[in-house]
């Protein structure tokens, strides 16, 4: 009896220790993540295409270095697969606009991107990644007395264009968890146009050609 018992503590036994002892598996790893970070961002000069009725051929919007704030959520499908939906705010102050001095103008970007990021799972906590991911911004002007000829701007005005992105980016993992990255990203919105409103209500077009924004942003991410 006393042989018996102890066989089948020592076959209960066994198989508790293998769990305890044995790494947790891949598959019990978490899967969601949620992403925040920040950084620089650097806008190219935009052609100024319409001011109302203002003569503006050749004219050039120039910017100063602006603000770049990251959101997003994700899911890790494969070790080298993740899908994620990603926001934020990138806002840019203008430095000039050809034939107008003393300009209180900015153009900032909310964008609303799906993106696909491939990363190379190693035996090391660094995890280089790419990605790429489309959809739209919504393009906010905001403007100070914002005069070209005889014809002044002030207020802010919106409109909702086309994007597509690429990033490339590395994160150090501390554990299952939680990391730490840098990323750069190359933004592409479509031609903006808005259209704000002048003295008694009269409205006319600010139409600007498509813009490129290059941000460099660290990113703190938590998976759960």
């Amino acid at each position: 009896m006393k042989t018996f018992n102890c066989s089948i503590r020592f076959l209960v036994a066994v198989p508790l220790m293998g769990l305890l002892l044995c790494p947790q598996s891949r598959s019990q790893e978490p899967k969601a993540y949620f992403r925040a970070g920040g950084g620089v961002a650097l806008a190219n000069d935009v052609d100024l295409k319409q001011f109302f009725n203002e003569p503006v051929a050749g004219s050039k919007i120039k910017f100063d270095t602006g603000l770049d704030l990251d959101l997003a959520g994700g899911y890790q499908i494969m070790d080298w697969l993740g899908a994620e939906l990603e926001t934020g705010f990138i806002y840019n102050s203008v430095k000039s606009v050809t034939g107008t001095p003393d300009t209180d103008l900015s153009i900032s970007q909310v964008p609303l991107l799906l993106n696909v990021v491939l990363r190379y799972p190693n035996k090391t906590q660094v995890v280089p990644y790419i990605g790429a991911g489309g959809g739209g911004a919504l393009s906010l002007l905001s403007a100070s007395n914002f005069k070209i000829g005889n014809t002044s701007v002030d207020g802010t005005e919106s409109d909702f264009v086309s994007a597509y992105q690429g990033f490339a980016g590395v994160q150090y993992n501390f554990n299952a968890r939680m990391s730490v990255g840098v990323s750069y990203k190359y933004l592409v919105t479509g031609e903006t146009e808005w259209k704000p409103d002048i003295l008694l209500g009269t409205s006319g077009t600010v139409r600007v050609s498509g813009g490129q924004t290059q941000s460099l942003v660290a990113l703190f991410r938590f998976s759960f």
